[in-house]
């Protein structure tokens, strides 16, 4: 029924569908929040010919923890790049579509670049009109440890994505606040 709705090859869709699935009872072994849960790798869950999806959201969500996996075993550093830079370009448009949802269109200023006292720089997304807003997207995600509440892995995460992502606003700020307006 899929493969006939999606016009995809009945072979791709199984082998979809094998990679994507689970059995009931197929992890008795977890138990509290802290354990792997494999739902977040395989979220179907088969039942004889039929398929359950308790959480709609993520069979999207897993592909990127599958090419992470792919990108591991299959070393190919073009196809990497190119995927992370789609994932990045794509949260970016995500977050300008919302704000432009809420500020309008003509408010709402993708990848727009300066040079202030602190150097060249780049704000993800600007929202001028009354008080400018400045955003910057980060499309990395929590790895399963992280998840899971590894110490380590969370404070890498921090350090990366949160410290990172708050010097560049506050640069951008910075800029914003001592009368910069020229963008480009």
């Amino acid at each position: 029924m899929l493969a006939n709705s999606t016009g995809l090859p009945h072979d791709q869709v199984e082998a979809m569908l094998e990679a994507m699935s689970t059995e009931f009872g197929s992890q008795p072994e977890f138990r509290v929040p802290g354990d792997e849960n494999i739902l977040r790798k395989r979220p179907f869950i088969r039942s004889g010919d039929s398929f359950l999806v308790p959480l709609p959201w993520a069979p999207p969500h897993c592909v990127h923890d599958w090419l992470g996996v792919y990108f591991d075993e299959e070393p190919n550093a073009k196809l990497r790049g190119a995927y992370l830079k789609g994932r990045s370009e794509a949260a970016e448009r995500l977050v300008q579509s919302a704000l432009a949802g809420i500020f309008g269109e003509s408010a709402v200023h993708p990848n727009v670049h300066y040079d202030g006292t602190g150097g060249h720089g780049e704000i993800d997304c600007l929202v001028g009109g009354g008080t400018p807003v400045v955003v910057e997207v980060k499309s990395q995600s929590v790895t399963a440890s992280g998840r899971r509440g590894s110490r380590a892995r969370l404070k890498r995460v921090v350090k990366e994505l949160l410290e990172r992502s708050f010097d560049q606003t506050a640069r951008a700020s910075d800029y914003v606040n001592e009368g910069g307006r020229r963008f480009a």
